[in-house]
């Protein structure tokens, strides 16, 4: 993100198991543990940083994270003077509405009508949480899954993958529907929360796939339109749903692979260890055998 005219990166230290902070102060990059070593302002020792998302509230930094060893969603933010920590939602939240459930460890964040939301994956009931600011204080839900209780939402195991973006001033969520492995999507239309399935085998959209789709999910309005990228997994492929202005649709993209994210903990399947396969070229790592994928852009297609 860029804070005061500096960019500033916030990830994570497996080593560790801190949150680490670069920034660049106008003559070098400078480095700090933010959050993970313990110390005062809310700070923890516990293991932070994965599934790391930041925004500007009030033009301030929000830092949202996920601590491994409570299995909440973390907070920090920049007052002015310094930093201030807390824990958000999950089992070492105090905050009223909060659950107890392992929750946060894949988020997006975005801000929608002058306020921060927060979206993320509840891995106890395999939901998609809510965590909003409302002006006066943090209010929680579970949107869509198990325990929603709004209208038009699904039972199904939903929530991994999630990515937020803001379209004709209203909020858009996309994410994974893991029991039809599909992709799901979430949206305000200034009254109340709408869902349906863009693309997969529980989809009735023009140009939908049966496919398993879903995977490492990345949007971008282009052409000033949501455009949602996203990963199939037999064969691997990359995926395109994007709104022509009056509906949805689905298509096969250019590139030949979907790039997969590591995430050893829960076991996702990654590309073979060296490939080439159409215009991607990826390479992989030793000893830890992360794959990386490149894939050149000439347009869509």
């Amino acid at each position: 993100m860029v804070y005061n005219g500096r960019p500033h990166v916030f990830y994570y230290d497996e080593t560790d198991g801190d949150l680490r902070h670069a920034y660049y102060n106008g003559v070098a990059w400078a480095f700090e543990v933010l959050d993970g070593a313990g110390g005062g302002g809310g700070r923890t020792n516990h293991y932070v940083g994965e599934g790391t998302t930041v925004l500007l509230y009030n033009n301030r930094p929000h830092v949202f994270y996920y601590d491994d060893t409570d299995g909440s969603l973390r907070h920090a933010y920049y007052n002015g003077v310094a930093w201030a920590f807390e824990t958000l939602d999950g089992n070492g939240s105090v905050r009223p509405g909060h659950t107890t459930n392992d929750v946060g460890d894949e988020s997006s964040a975005v801000v929608y009508n002058g306020r921060p939301h927060v979206f993320y994956y509840d891995d106890t009931d395999a939901s998609l949480r809510h965590a909003y600011y409302n002006g006066v204080a943090w209010a929680f839900e579970t949107l869509d899954g198990s325990g929603s209780a709004r209208p038009g939402h699904t039972t199904n195991s939903v929530g991994r993958y999630n990515a937020v973006l803001i379209y004709k001033n209203r909020p858009h969520v996309f994410y994974q529907d893991s029991s039809d492995i599909s992709l799901r999507h979430a949206y305000y239309n200034g009254v109340a929360w709408a869902f349906e399935t863009l693309d997969g085998t529980a989809s009735t959209l023009p140009g939908h796939t049966t496919q398993r789709v879903g995977y490492d999910i990345a949007i971008a309005l282009y052409g000033g339109k949501p455009q949602v990228l996203h990963g199939g997994a037999s064969p691997d492929t990359l995926r395109r749903a994007y709104w022509t202005g009056s509906a949805w649709s689905s298509r096969r993209s250019t590139a030949s692979r979907a790039p997969r994210l590591d995430d050893r903990r829960r076991g996702i399947r990654e590309p073979p260890s060296s490939s080439s396969v159409g215009t991607s070229t990826c390479s992989t790592s030793k000893p830890q055998g992360r794959t990386l994928c490149a894939t050149p852009w000439f347009g869509w297609s």
